[in-house]
């Protein structure tokens, strides 16, 4: 062990040390650091005189410098203790040489010793140095499968065991050791470890799916913690494919031809996890069992299912992504529309995969179809979920719009999903320099001409002033009406400016009807009259 390993290591002590797992602020530290951890949100690591310097990507980016020799750490962030960002920090260094489930394991085991020894794993901690073959006699395809289906059934019965009062921490925890017992079974060649990892991952998923349907009530909070496992093997199995050499090696067919056999388990039962289960489903069969052999044989099974019956949506869904795979666009549409109720989950996926692919000519019809079905998602979800929708479709949106010049399309949308949109609506009109539109817009969410940044004001009055009129008229009325000295000063500062766009739109005549009316209509408000006068738009005789 060299000095830096043994200096990780003694920083890795003291923070088990001040950080107690029965605090649920110490709790809460560690989860959000893992989280930014297994979120790639550590960027620009360097070491220098035995500290740590870090820049961790959060909400606000933080800096971090941990002193890994006098053991004390700093950040930037408002937090005066061990904050998530340091522990972030840690984590990635600590994950350079070490497991980072090593220390989770140590750090538990330290203070609680008995009440989670639950055996669900070996209780030895993973030694560094070359990973061993795992014992057993098989082909490598059994080993793994057997691997992965043990910790599967292992880690649910831990988990929902009704003497475990599972945190979401621990829960992680657990799911940390799971992913190290099948990253222990991954083999050390460079080819197949990334083919390995998402047999395995995916055997994983579909064992715990099998053990879940022996539970007969999940809580919501178990349901939930599941929900953020389901993200890191998802995350593990699309950062495995992207690693991928390409073409496969031939050695992988064993592996390929069994991941569509289990592929096919996804679909047997629709719950729980409806929509995790159909995700894994699609990512297999559209980023890596892509023979169009294969595919074709997929698509004959799903038929011969639909032609014996049943009410499976599952496998409906299932089969229009074999469609949609296959070209086939009219029977796709067709059943896309149909979807009047406001589920839009295939067509998220159908669009991310065009644009991933350069298709636009699919993205536009994708998109047309949202339209379609936009009044059924305003109509049948919660203000939350439309916020969501929304969310995710803004930056497809607007990479579609970039990339194929169409802008019409993505303004139809996001007038479709107004007022949740506006800030999307501001964004296009800008871009697309239709300030008419918005002026419109502002004028119809509230907002005033202060609402509009200084330098972006001036390009509108040089581009479009006749655009800026309303607005200005709406402002100067609002300014008026509170009835404030400070506000009628504002408002003359508004019509000084309202008066220069008039000039240079040579309608001084309109200008002088709109300023009369405006005087007669608030006549008996002599500070404001006396505030124009100061401003020199009323002159004295």
């Amino acid at each position: 062990m060299d000095d830096l390993e043994y200096l990780i290591l003694r920083y890795g002590d003291h923070l088990s040390q001040n950080l107690h797992y029965r605090d649920g602020s110490d709790q809460h530290t560690v989860q959000r650091g893992l989280f930014l951890y297994r979120q790639n949100r550590v960027r620009s690591l360097r070491l220098s005189d035995d500290i740590l310097y870090a820049t961790v990507q959060d909400v606000v980016p933080a800096q971090v410098e941990l002193d890994l020799y006098l053991e004390h750490g700093s950040c930037t962030c408002p937090e005066k203790r061990i904050c998530k960002h340091q522990m972030a920090a840690f984590f990635a260094v600590y994950g350079r040489f070490f497991p980072v489930s090593e220390w989770l394991e140590t750090w538990r085991d330290r203070s609680e010793q008995e009440q989670l020894s639950l055996g669900i794993f070996s209780s030895a901690s993973p030694k560094k140095g070359p990973v061993a073959e795992p014992k057993g006699k098989g082909s490598r395809k059994e080993i793994l499968e057997s691997t992965a289906r043990e910790a599967a059934k292992s880690f649910v019965k831990s988990v929902v065991s009704e003497k475990n009062d599972m945190s979401s921490l621990f829960f992680q925890i657990y799911a940390d050791m799971a992913i190290q017992k099948i990253d222990d079974s991954l083999s050390s060649d460079w080819e197949m470890t990334p083919v390995e990892m998402v047999f395995a991952c995916t055997v994983f998923l579909q064992g715990v799916f099998e053990e879940l349907e022996k539970v007969p009530d999940l809580s919501s909070e178990t349901a939930e913690n599941f929900l953020d496992l389901f993200d890191v093997f998802v995350g593990n199995i699309e950062n495995a494919i992207a690693r991928m050499p390409r073409p496969l090696p031939f050695k992988a067919e064993p592996l390929l031809n069994r991941l569509a056999s289990i592929s096919g388990k996804f679909l047997e039962r629709e719950e729980p996890f409806f929509t995790v289960r159909l995700y894994l489903y699609w990512k297999i069969w559209a980023d890596l069992l892509k023979d169009i052999s294969r595919r074709k044989k997929e698509f004959d099974r799903l038929s011969r299912l639909f032609k014996k019956g049943g009410e499976n949506e599952l496998l409906a869904q299932a089969f229009l992504c074999h469609f949609f795979l296959a070209g086939r666009m009219k029977e796709t549409l067709t059943a896309l529309n149909a979807f009047d109720s406001g589920y839009y989950f295939l067509h998220h996926i159908f669009l991310s995969y065009s644009l991933d692919n350069g298709d636009l000519r699919t993205a536009e019809k994708i998109l047309a179809s949202i339209l379609h079905i936009l009044p059924g998602v305003i109509e049948n979800r919660s203000p939350d979920e439309i916020r969501r929708f929304h969310s995710w479709l803004e930056g497809k949106l607007f990479s579609y719009a970039e990339e194929s010049g169409d802008y019409d399309l993505a303004e139809k949308l996001f007038s479709g999903l107004f007022p949740h949109s506006a800030r999307s609506l501001i964004r296009l009109f800008l871009k697309t320099e239709q300030y008419g539109k918005l002026s419109d817009l502002l004028l119809a969410a509230g907002y005033g001409v202060d609402n509009i940044e200084g330098k972006l004001l001036k390009e509108i009055s040089r581009k479009d002033p006749e655009s800026l009129l309303a607005i200005y008229h709406w402002s100067i009325l609002r300014e008026i009406e509170a009835k404030n000295r400070n506000h009628y000063r504002k408002a003359v500062s508004h019509l000084k400016k309202l008066k220069a766009i008039y000039k240079k739109l040579k309608r001084e005549e309109e200008w002088n009807r709109y300023f009369d009316r405006l005087l007669k209509q608030f006549r008996r408000l002599s500070a404001f009259r006396e505030e124009c006068k100061r401003g020199k738009l009323i002159h004295e005789a």
